[in-house]
């Protein structure tokens, strides 16, 4: 279910187990963050998947594509995030982390997430289909298509 018109439904296909994840599972907190028993949350952060649905107000991927998720939700109103600096927004709501929450993380089967967040991942020149957990070599290759222009 499709919250905003802004918003893509994902098929998670693949879910990296990050550190965050490991300690909120064996320790229930990561420092002072402590996992309420009775409010459980779903963990995971580093996503793709096929997108399998588009809220009315999405033009820039459509059903079918495998995207890799941005999991940082920002506020979109305050200044960093008008300047696009969004990654430094002080209201950020991090996906399967405690941070302003609990927000639920995508190591489910299904998720929605604003369609900014939703980067295409398939590199389709060379056949080859990168995972976000390969974030260093996504960035290698995608500076090399840069430097090609």
């Amino acid at each position: 279910m499709l919250w905003r018109s802004t918003e893509v439904q994902i098929n998670i296909r693949a879910t990296g187990i990050c550190g965050s994840d490991i300690h909120y599972y064996h320790a229930g907190r990561i420092g002072t963050r402590v996992l309420d028993p009775k409010k459980p949350m779903v963990l995971g952060h580093e996503s793709s998947g096929i997108v399998t649905a588009l809220g009315e107000g999405v033009s820039k991927v459509k059903i079918g594509d495998r995207v890799a998720i941005e999991p940082g939700r920002s506020c979109d109103k305050c200044e960093r995030c008008k300047e696009g600096r969004y990654n430094l927004c002080y209201d950020m709501h991090f996906a399967g982390s405690l941070m302003l929450g609990p927000n639920h993380g995508s190591l489910r089967r299904f998720a929605c997430f604003p369609e900014h967040l939703c980067h295409l991942y398939v590199l389709r020149k060379r056949g080859v289909a990168l995972k976000p957990c390969h974030k260093p070599l996504i960035i290698l290759f995608c500076a090399i298509e840069c430097l090609k222009k």
